[in-house]
């Protein structure tokens, strides 16, 4: 049984901290992503996505704060592609709270999956998250209700999902926001969890 501790979470930041360090304009959509950067957690496919699709004019910029074996490559091909205006790999990162609560939106891409932690935690902020229906993530994301969720590894999809959530009202947003901190304090806050463990031990 996963669990979240939802204080962190729920603490106000200064939002314009990670948007100026990383130099992200007011006007740009804020598209995060946190974990390891290995093939499992699928981040090629968003380069094969900026590199491949069109967006219509709109304005983001993906940051993925994390580290791990591919993330030299993935930086070697953004510079090829001239990828560097559209998304950002940041390295490890000391506050995550700080970090999800400035972005617009989070996005999971991943291959292979258990039940990440990531993805609760950016609900738990409020998050409108995007992620692919690996492992865990099809348990915790209800489409359309408390997030949007597409076929792994299919990129076509993946690009569809993201246009949908780039042209969604602010009332649309707030919907899938409001619900995904519900379904995370219904379900997974460390609370929650701890009333289960004594169910079973009570058994």
């Amino acid at each position: 049984l996963t669990g979240i501790n939802l204080k962190p979470f729920l603490q106000e930041y200064d939002q314009s901290l990670i948007r100026e360090k990383y130099n992200i304009k007011d006007d740009t959509i804020l598209i995060g992503s946190t974990g390891r950067i290995v093939w499992q957690k699928g981040y090629d496919q968003l380069l094969s996505l900026l590199e491949n699709y069109d967006f219509g004019g709109k304005i983001f910029h993906i940051l993925v704060a994390g580290d791990g074996s591919l993330r030299n490559k993935f930086i070697k091909r953004i510079g090829e592609n001239k990828l560097e205006s559209h998304i950002t790999f940041i390295g490890n990162i000391k506050n995550i709270p700080e970090f999800l609560l400035a972005l617009d939106i989070y996005i999971q891409p991943s291959i292979t999956e258990g039940f990440p932690l990531s993805v609760l935690e950016a609900m738990a902020t409020g998050l409108p998250v995007i992620c692919s229906d690996a492992g865990g993530l099809k348990e915790m994301i209800q489409h359309l209700e408390n997030g949007i969720i597409y076929k792994s590894q299919n990129i076509n999809d993946l690009y569809e999902n993201l246009c949908l959530v780039l042209s969604m009202t602010s009332d649309r947003l707030g919907h899938l926001s409001k619900k995904a901190i519900k379904t995370v304090q219904n379900k997974y806050s460390i609370n929650h969890s701890a009333k289960q463990y004594e169910i079973i031990y009570k058994k």
